[in-house]
């Protein structure tokens, strides 16, 4: 039906991440990857205890911080690893702990690990046929705290 409108169920990808938090109100790549302060990086919950000196994950080199956040990080991790000498953060299957060099980092210009100090020449890439699309929306909101907050977003999707 064409006249039918959707409601945003996700959030997360309403705003183009994998994931949202509720308490800082900000798009993130996931559960480890919030950067408010009600929430654990490690073990990807809310609130969790922190000590000062936490034990180490073996899989992936974090230092946690206790003993039962490592063994809820244990259920997250696998995502990506740390050197344990330089501190760069790598994806498991994206770099092998082996071939890392201190100091390299993903390039975004030609896709490889490089150093830091080497210049990479952006990539061509295939022209996309143009296209003219519009979306035509709307927002329910609320008011009443004297800032408009949405409690409902119905958009729809035309071809020009």
């Amino acid at each position: 039906n064409i006249y039918h409108c959707d409601a945003i169920v996700n959030v997360g990808a309403f705003c183009g991440s994998v994931d949202y938090c509720c308490h800082c109100g900000e798009p993130c790549q996931g559960s480890t990857d919030r950067g408010c302060e009600h929430h654990c990086g490690w073990c990807g919950r809310d609130d969790c205890a922190v000590g000062v000196d936490g034990p180490f994950c073996q899989n992936c080199g974090r230092g946690v911080g206790s003993l039962d956040c490592l063994n809820h990080h244990i259920g997250v991790c696998g995502v990506s690893w740390i050197c344990s000498s330089c501190f760069g953060r790598f994806k498991f299957g994206e770099r092998d702990r082996r071939e890392h060099v201190c100091g390299e980092h993903g390039c975004v210009s030609c896709g490889s690990f490089v150093l830091s100090d080497r210049l990479c020449s952006l990539q061509r890439r295939a022209l996309k046929d143009p296209e003219t699309k519009y979306v035509c929306f709307d927002f329910g909101t609320d008011q009443s705290s004297g800032v408009h907050k949405a409690g409902f977003c119905v958009a729809r999707c035309m071809d020009g």
